[in-house]
């Protein structure tokens, strides 16, 4: 695939709608290794010689593209340990929410959007999501110092993504840069919902993850 803005450029919205144009969204070479391990070296060898299969092992054994591991954290405990985390290459696992609707793609702790527990000090009031960005976005802190393919499970998702109403969420592994200003407020205010001078269009979202790849997806992926 050609280098695309952000997620929801890339499942296909463009100027409050999505496009339905199949032939921009064809699946184009790339080129994938795997993690080592003579196994898996042994696997991707004899995979490579049919691209199709080797991309759908890929996807269905969850196996992640090459990389130095990074640590995987969960949404609260991300928020939790902010201070640690802030500027970190993670592996973050969490309900993934693309929500065409509202023009926006994060990570949430659970599928009910459910408060993280006993957060410190005034990080109480932080709703347990995570906003999820490309890295050729207007990123609000900086650039970002990598760049990110969408590659074969973005294509995947949205396969789905289009034959929603709203959206989908799934639970997925993604790895990126952990970004979250000093001294974000989020508040829920009655009739307004939550909003503060976090990230996103109402400031409701406590941290940033600048995307570098989908390490992996868990099955079933569900479709509102």
């Amino acid at each position: 695939l050609h280098e695309l803005g952000h997620a929801l450029r890339f499942i296909g919205f463009r100027g409050g709608e999505f496009e339905h144009d199949d032939e921009k969204r064809s699946v184009a070479e790339r080129n994938i290794s795997i993690s080592p391990g003579a196994l898996l070296m042994t696997v991707t060898r004899r995979l490579r010689a049919n691209t199709t299969l080797f991309l759908g092992c890929v996807f269905a054994c969850g196996i992640a593209v090459a990389g130095r591991p990074s640590p995987t954290i969960s949404v609260c405990e991300a928020l939790a340990k902010i201070d640690r985390y802030r500027g970190r290459i993670v592996a973050m696992r969490g309900w993934l929410n693309i929500n065409w609707r509202h023009g926006v793609v994060y990570l949430s702790e659970e599928e009910d959007e459910t408060p993280c527990p006993k957060l410190p000090g005034p990080r109480a009031e932080w709703p347990g999501w995570v906003l999820v960005t490309w890295p050729t976005d207007d990123l609000p802190d900086g650039p970002a110092s990598f760049t990110a393919s969408p590659g074969e499970t973005w294509a995947r998702l949205y396969y789905h993504v289009k034959r929603s109403d709203v959206g989908i969420s799934v639970v997925a592994v993604i790895e990126g840069e952990l970004r979250s200003r000093p001294g974000i407020q989020i508040k829920l205010i009655e009739g307004l919902g939550r909003q503060g001078n976090g990230y996103g269009r109402q400031g409701n979202f406590p941290a940033q993850l600048v995307i570098k790849r989908i390490v992996k997806i868990e099955p079933p992926i569900k479709v509102y």
